[in-house]
């Protein structure tokens, strides 16, 4: 019983959290290098860097001071 319950606990928190990122789902993307996404409710911005359409890195600006870089690998 044990064994279940953890099993439906990591399939669901699995399912809750995992995200497709909207952005890689748009075939026009591929003509564009940075995209930029502005938050005017928390003054944050949010920079993708793209090549092929793929998002390679994420630069995460709040009040226009960098707070995060996120890079992603391909296998």
């Amino acid at each position: 019983m044990k064994i279940l319950s953890t099993i439906i606990i990591v399939l669901f928190s699995t399912l809750c959290f995992s995200q497709d990122l909207e952005l890689e789902k748009n075939s026009n993307w591929k003509k564009y290098k940075k995209v930029i996404e502005t938050n005017f409710e928390n003054n944050s911005k949010t920079e993708f860097f793209l090549e092929d359409g793929k998002i390679k890195n994420i630069k995460i600006f709040t009040n226009n001071l960098l707070t995060k870089t996120i890079f992603f690998n391909e296998n």
